[in-house]
């Protein structure tokens, strides 16, 4: 019976990670100054995605009606490439445009890869402010469900004085205005070991739970996204290590470690190794130099004595 419960405990947790990876979720979300909004999408399966059979919600100020008007859902198009990431950012590019119609900044613009909703009144999705919960809808069988959701549907969260300028903060109940707004004026950022998206609306938005809470108009991250999910290759850890910066925005990356670093290896996600770095003075910190000419995401592969080593996933921006 035990070596039967062991096999189901097993079966469980493969289907369980499987589930964890499998269909898209938001993994950036930038509510800049002026025009500057945008969502990064990330595909974490082994397969490219189409979006033809999705949509993107935005539940404008605590409503739990906006998937019945055509301004607050989006239908995107195009495809999502295995393990890749698509930038969705305002459609405002006019240099003579004033008013509400200022144009997105030139940095945002670099880093779109599709540009929705130029015009407000008839598709509003992406003029979020803080304050609007977001989902991605998936079509199964002629049923829209969520299968990631953002914030909490049917919530609008108010400003320290019950106020309509607040956003989801720091401190439960999180939609009070106590604390600090993590989700007004920030850029937010999926962690890592993130693997799926929000299905169930939840009782309450901790937005720091999931998210890594950046300065606003930080556009730097988008384009490419760091995930614990497999993209080919088994991450493993023996010795403990931590590394930062991750993204990796510098040509150098800190690397910290409980043994000595003998040996750090760069490969791509076919498993080619793009660069090797031998450490003789047999530090437990060491700085790895990265090669300017990479970028994107990769595998760092620490070697230490008696055969242990560590896998990593970065991102090389």
């Amino acid at each position: 019976m035990k070596k039967l419960l062991l096999i189901l405990v097993a079966v469980a947790f493969v289907q369980f990670a499987k589930a964890q990876c499998s269909d898209l979720f938001i993994s950036e979300y930038v509510e800049g100054t002026f025009n500057n909004k945008a969502l990064e999408i990330y595909n974490p399966t082994s397969n490219t995605i189409s979006l033809t059979n999705y949509r993107f919600i935005r539940w404008s100020n605590g409503s739990t009606t906006s998937d019945a008007n055509p301004a607050y859902v989006l239908y995107p198009t195009g495809t999502i490439a295995a393990n890749d990431v698509k930038v969705f950012v305002i459609d405002k590019r006019d240099p003579l445009a004033t008013g509400a119609d200022t144009i997105v900044w030139a940095s945002l613009i670099a880093m779109a890869d599709t540009f929705v909703c130029p015009v407000y009144a008839t598709n509003s999705v992406l003029y979020f402010n803080g304050d609007d919960a977001l989902s991605i809808q998936k079509n199964v069988g002629g049923v829209w469900s969520n299968i990631d959701i953002f914030g909490l549907i049917g919530e609008r969260p108010t400003d320290y004085w019950g106020g309509t300028s607040g956003g989801w903060t720091s401190t439960a109940p999180y939609n009070d205005g106590s604390g600090v707004y993590v989700t007004k004026d920030k850029t937010l950022i999926r962690k890592s070991s993130v693997k799926s998206g929000v299905s169930v609306n939840p009782a309450s938005f901790n937005a720091l739970a999931e998210y890594d809470s950046l300065a606003v108009n930080t556009f730097t991250n988008l384009g490419t996204h760091v995930c614990d999910c497999n993209v080919g290759v088994e991450e493993y850890n023996q010795v403990q290590v931590n590394i930062f910066p991750n993204p990796v925005t510098s040509s150098q990356l800190f690397i910290n470690a409980e043994k000595p670093v003998l040996i750090a290896e760069i490969s791509n996600l076919i498993g080619q190794v793009v660069s090797s770095e031998v450490f003789e003075n047999r530090a437990t910190s060491v700085n790895l130099q990265i090669n300017k000419n990479l970028k994107g995401v990769y595998f760092l592969k620490l070697y230490f004595d008696n055969n242990q080593s560590v896998v990593k996933k970065i991102s090389i921006q």
